[in-house]
Formats: C-alpha cells, sequence, structure tokens
C-alpha cells in the first residue's frame, strides 16, 4: 500500500477542481474553433442538449447483433437476459456493455450540464440515475463465470462522475448510499480481478475505473489507498508492457486503453500530486 497525499479533500477533484472551475465555464463560452475543429460553445452545447432530452426521458434502446433490440429504463431498472440474440452462436451475449456505456454517457452529460451551469435539476436528474444503478445487484452481467467485465468500470465511472460533480445535489444518506454501492459493486470486485494483470483493454478499463473510485473516496475510506494502490502497480506495468515490447492491441484499443490510463493518471495527479508514470519513458512513444 503506497503512502499518497491528498491535496484535495473537497469535490469536485477528479477531472477539475473548484479552482479550474472558471476556465472550464469560460471555455464552454467561448465559440472560437480549436485545433481540433470545434468550439468549446459547441461541446457545451451538445452535452446540455442531451443533458436537456435526459430530464424527461424514460426510457432509451439499443441494437445489437443482427439487428435485435432491448430497451432499459431511465432511472435504471437491473434486467437480465436469457437467450443470445438470433443468430449469435455463442452464449452469455454481452448486453450490458453497450447499455452500461450509454448509461455512463448519461450520468457524465448530467454531471457536467449541472456543473456548466449550475442547474439544479441536472444535478438532481443524474443523482437520481445513480442512486438507482447503486440499487442493482451486481455491476456485472455474469457475475457467476466473472466477477468484473466492462460493464463494472463503465458504472464505476458514471457513479464516481455523478458523486464528484454533483456532490451539493445529495444529501448525506444518498453520497453513503453511493460510497457504498461504489465499494462493495464496483471497487471491491475489480480489486479482486486485478490480483493478477492482463495485457488487455478490459483491464485498463478495469484498473482506470478501480483508480476513479478510489480517488473519490481516497482519505474518506479505509481501503482507498489499497485499491488505488493496485491499479497504481497495474499503470505501471501495462506502461512497461508497451515500452518493452512492440506488441499492441491496433489502433482501435490501443487508443482506447491510453485515453483510459492517462486520464486516470491525470485524475491521480490532480488529487494526490503524484505523476510519476506521467514521466514514463513511454509517454515519448506516444506523445511527440
Amino acid at each position: 500500500i503506497y503512502d499518497f497525499d491528498l491535496l484535495t479533500t473537497g469535490h469536485p477533484r477528479l477531472y477539475f477542481t473548484e479552482e479550474e472551475l472558471t476556465a472550464l465555464r469560460e471555455f464552454a463560452a467561448d465559440p472560437e474553433a480549436s485545433v481540433a475543429g470545434y468550439s468549446g460553445k459547441e461541446c457545451a452545447d451538445a452535452i446540455l442538449a442531451e443533458a436537456d432530452e435526459l430530464l424527461t426521458q424514460n426510457s432509451f434502446t439499443m441494437t445489437y447483433y443482427s439487428s435485435t433490440t432491448k430497451t432499459f429504463a431511465i432511472p435504471f431498472v437491473e434486467q437480465h437476459f436469457d437467450s443470445s440474440p438470433a443468430g449469435y452462436s455463442g452464449s452469455n451475449y454481452p448486453y450490458w456493455q453497450e447499455m452500461g456505456n450509454r448509461m455512463m454517457e448519461m450520468m457524465q452529460a448530467l454531471s457536467l450540464a449541472y456543473t456548466l451551469t449550475g442547474t439544479a435539476s441536472y444535478g438532481e436528474r443524474a443523482v437520481e440515475l445513480a442512486l438507482s444503478l447503486a440499487g442493482w445487484s451486481t455491476w456485472t452481467e455474469y457475475p457467476t463465470i466473472n466477477r468484473t467485465s466492462l460493464e463494472t468500470g463503465y458504472f464505476v465511472t458514471g457513479v464516481s462522475t455523478v458523486y464528484d460533480m454533483c456532490y451539493p445535489c445529495m444529501t448525506e444518506a444518498e453520497r453513503t448510499q453511493l460510497e457504498n454501492a461504489l465499494v462493495e459493486l464496483g471497487l471491491e470486485p475489480l480489486y479482486a480481478d486485478l490480483s493478477s494483470f492482463t495485457d488487455h483493454n478490459y483491464y485498463v478499463n478495469k484498473a482506470s475505473a478501480l483508480a476513479m473510485g478510489s480517488l473519490l473516496l481516497l482519505g474518506s475510506h479505509e481501503d482507498a489507498a489499497l485499491y488505488l494502490s493496485r491499479a497504481y502497480d497495474f499503470f505501471s506495468w501495462y506502461l512497461d508492457c508497451r515500452y518493452e515490447s512492440e506488441s499492441q492491441e491496433g489502433l482501435s484499443y490501443t487508443s482506447y486503453a491510453l485515453d483510459l490510463l492517462f486520464g486516470a493518471l491525470d485524475q491521480l495527479r490532480r488529487v494526490t500530486g503524484n505523476d510519476e508514470l506521467l514521466s514514463h519513458p513511454y509517454t515519448d512513444v506516444v506523445f511527440r
């Protein structure tokens, strides 16, 4: 267990601190296009438009293999499926992975809308969605087969985002409920799953979520440093793998993995001041 400092005790602290909010809101109001070809205002307007729809939306539909569709309720209701899509030859089809990613995006959009505007309805709706997810029995679609999967990471990321950005919108009892769900349904299973390391983007997803949840609870939960230490060890090992070998998973999967990894390292630096892995020699390979 490493000894991590805690630079920021309040919230928000993961993606930005209270001191960084002014610059974030100025960027969200700036109509000038960046080098990426779009402006901060375009980004913010798209997020707010999605959040406005989510205030009243009561379901969403996902399209899966062979045009099979499934509809999910908002707020979120746990449901498991007994059969795979028509024409799919395997078993245990992963419905929850795309579903979980979409649920995470909804919680993120509402949380950011609240952050940018201060409008309570956005934050309250985000908390409502997170609390509905906290009432589930598991955050893994097939818990008897896998301790965790991609959806576990998505749920931890989404709920952590809500807790961190919408902190003023929650009662103390609601914060406790989300904390307990994060630990029992997310962090403990992820910690166990990372007892051995695997060079795969799924595991970067898991380690990044483990880091995010533990950084959120650092200073308030006794095992947060334990969870964070395991994620840190994984990140160090993964960067060594990328640097010391010429192997990778290809442009799409490696890009996905590195987006998550460096996002987690940015959060680690913001919350604890630890930026050692951001100086790993592999960063000279990735960022020219």
